[in-house]
């Protein structure tokens, strides 16, 4: 038989390991300014899903599943407002360069 400790730890693992999996996304949409081929309906799809998770988890007082669909809710979210930004919004965020570029500027336009 299981503890109920084991049951928590492998629901925290596979929570970690799916917010890992969505950190390229957000990265793509927020600092990349890329959108393309994201579903917005599949995005909605999963964030409803998640919070009934979250929601299940407080039914049956699960502190892994709280925790974890909360979170990824939290990061699946912040896809879904990005890509409704730069579709809808347009891309208002730019990133910064990077240094070898603002040296590179440094030298080419002098200090500003």
């Amino acid at each position: 038989m299981t503890s109920n400790f084991m049951v928590e730890a492998v629901g925290f693992t596979a929570g970690i390991l799916g917010l890992i999996a969505w950190i390229p996304q957000i990265i793509r949409v927020w600092y990349k300014g890329e959108h393309e081929g994201i579903s917005l309906l599949t995005l909605a799809s999963i964030l409803t899903t998640l919070a009934l998770w979250v929601v299940y988890g407080l039914l049956i007082d699960s502190l892994s599943l709280i925790i974890s669909n909360a979170a990824a809710f939290g990061l699946i979210g912040l896809v879904f407002i990005g890509v409704v930004r730069l579709r809808y919004f347009g891309p208002t965020y730019k990133p910064k360069p990077n240094l070898s570029q603002r040296i590179q500027s440094v030298f080419s336009e002098g200090l500003s």
